[in-house]
């Protein structure tokens, strides 16, 4: 019964971040998915060829673990000059992730409704306390998940990292 209330409970959440999305897009004002929320959405995260498709939330509190990925309040948003990070969780959007290979096309859509297109650069498996370096010069976006993805123990002190750099906009 416990399995079956967290399966409902992960579903609902889901669907509140959607519409608290659209919300998001309509208004252009920030829109909690629920009253007692501590964040909101502020990205769209989609990988069209793993079928990934989820809300980023503002801020990297720990209870936003429970609902999917967050951004890194310390890192700047997609259209500065910078990188963002991007956080998530050991869930379906972690495996996925594991299974992006240089190349790869992640699509970013910003509260503003601004879309950037980022392209798989690299992936590294590093500690969880080690520092990273991020190229200032160049916007980017890393995803960060626990490593490995099927360790639901938490024990692992390993993270994965996917690097990607922003793609120039095309005018045709």
């Amino acid at each position: 019964m416990q399995g079956l209330y967290i399966q409902v409970k992960a579903y609902a959440a889901k669907c509140l971040l959607k519409l608290a999305w659209q919300r998001t897009l309509e208004t252009r004002q920030k829109s909690k998915p629920w009253p007692w929320a501590t964040s909101w959405p502020v990205a769209r995260l989609r990988v069209p060829a793993k079928n990934v498709d989820m809300i980023v939330l503002s801020s990297d509190w720990r209870e936003n673990m429970d609902f999917g990925s967050y951004r890194r309040t310390s890192a700047c948003v997609v259209d500065e000059r910078g990188s963002v990070v991007i956080s998530a969780q050991q869930d379906g959007f972690a495996h996925k992730l594991n299974a992006l290979g240089a190349g790869d096309v992640l699509n970013i859509q910003m509260a503003d409704g601004g879309e950037h297109i980022f392209s798989v650069a690299n992936t590294q498996v590093v500690d969880e306390e080690a520092s990273i370096i991020l190229d200032a010069k160049n916007p980017m976006l890393t995803l960060v998940t626990p490593y490995p993805c099927d360790d639901h123990t938490h024990a692992s002190h390993l993270r994965f990292l996917l690097f990607a750099v922003r793609k120039p906009h095309i005018i045709l």
